[in-house]
């Protein structure tokens, strides 16, 4: 099961024991929303299911996505696990070829922050951590990930925010620490939160960020690397 004290190399092995029979169930969780999405005459739409592990008896949650008509076949799939020890954290995995995938470990903080800088400066009235955590995921899709900062640490460009946090050498999996909103970012006022005020700065050095900063790369020292899916 997945708990705060995890590193991010024992998360991925931990994701790597569920792979097969949650793809079993996310593909027959595909046909049976098939007819629910060809049906729906408004977008985007989504449905979730939750799934417990037999495996690992991790708790799984599956979002269905379908943003426009167009990809009513093709629904985007959104799999996180949330942990079962301390704090609302969450897993998300996302597979890049048969058998391989990629991980993000969003931790209490992130999502704390989340609803500190996002959620209530927008008036949204989510009380359900729950629920906020779907939000989350159902409202930021397609991010551009910069890996130029010192040292592992990265950058995430999503709909609602910037993202800051660190990653494994070979970047195949990620821990989101923390949150900040687009208009803390951009406003004129001084911040004195010292957390913004570094992450502020590291955005503004990303070799990448003022060109293309909502295009699908992430940015690298010596290149750049594609991310073209969803999550």
């Amino acid at each position: 099961m997945f708990t705060d004290t995890m590193t991010l190399t024992e998360m991925q092995k931990e994701v790597g024991k569920d792979y097969d029979p949650l793809f079993r169930r996310i593909y027959h969780f595909q046909d049976e929303t098939r007819r629910f999405f060809l049906k729906s005459k408004t977008f985007p739409v989504y449905k979730v299911i939750n799934w417990k592990s037999y495996v690992t008896n991790n708790e799984w949650t599956v979002i269905l996505l379908v943003r426009e008509k167009k990809y009513v076949n093709e629904p985007a799939v959104v799999p996180f696990a949330k942990y079962q020890s301390y704090g609302m954290g969450v897993v998300y995995m996302r597979p890049i070829t048969d058998k391989s995938f990629f991980v993000i470990n969003y931790t209490p903080h992130f999502f704390r922050r989340y609803h500190e800088r996002y959620i209530i400066p927008q008036n949204y009235n989510i009380t359900d951590t729950g629920k906020r955590i779907e939000h989350f995921f159902v409202n930021n899709s397609i991010p551009s990930y910069d890996f130029s900062p010192a040292k592992n640490n990265f950058i995430g460009y999503y709909n609602q925010g910037i993202i800051f946090g660190e990653h494994t050498d070979d970047r195949t999996a990620l821990k989101a620490k923390t949150f900040v909103s687009r208009t803390m970012l951009y406003n004129d006022q001084a911040s004195t939160d010292d957390e913004i005020s570094f992450i502020r700065q590291e955005v503004a050095n990303s070799p990448d960020y003022l060109r293309d900063r909502n295009q699908f790369w992430g940015a690298e020292r010596y290149g750049k690397q594609s991310l073209h899916r969803e999550f």
